[in-house]
């Protein structure tokens, strides 16, 4: 809840989980506003759950440059679904099932994920890619070897 600071009146009611899916996701999108290249054309996305809807619109946000978005699920389902529901943007999106292969085209690569072995390699990024891991909150997860 938000009140007023003069008179204590409520002003918003706002959602926790969702505060966090869009604070989380725009701690990544500045991160990548410093970090990833003004030229970023390709965004890959690993994971898609709720936080990687939020991070792809965020990072689309910070890098206007972003023409295509890739998403890779281990559940291929859940990343077409991703994939169809955010059809209607000004990039392309597509769901891949080769994350190896689309791996060395990515400009900036974002990975939300709940993976305790790691999905992804840094053997398969090319020079110059932003890597952006926002799952791995325990000591346990890990996304990158």
């Amino acid at each position: 809840m938000l009140f007023g600071g003069r008179d204590g009146r409520p002003l918003a009611t706002i959602e926790g989980a969702e505060m966090t899916l869009r604070k989380t996701a725009a701690d990544s999108a500045l991160g990548a506003s410093y970090l990833a290249r003004e030229d970023a054309r390709t965004l890959l996305m690993i994971g898609a759950g709720p936080q990687a809807r939020a991070q792809i619109q965020a990072m689309c946000a910070a890098r206007p440059s972003i023409e295509r978005v890739r998403v890779w699920n281990r559940t291929p389902a859940k990343a077409r679904s991703l994939a169809a529901a955010l059809a209607d943007k000004a990039v392309e999106v597509e769901a891949v099932e080769d994350l190896a292969g689309a791996a060395p085209d990515a400009d900036i690569v974002c990975a939300a994920t709940a993976a305790t072995d790691p999905v992804l390699r840094g053997a398969w990024l090319s020079p110059g890619t932003h890597v952006d891991l926002v799952g791995s909150f325990t000591p346990s997860m890990r996304e990158r070897k």
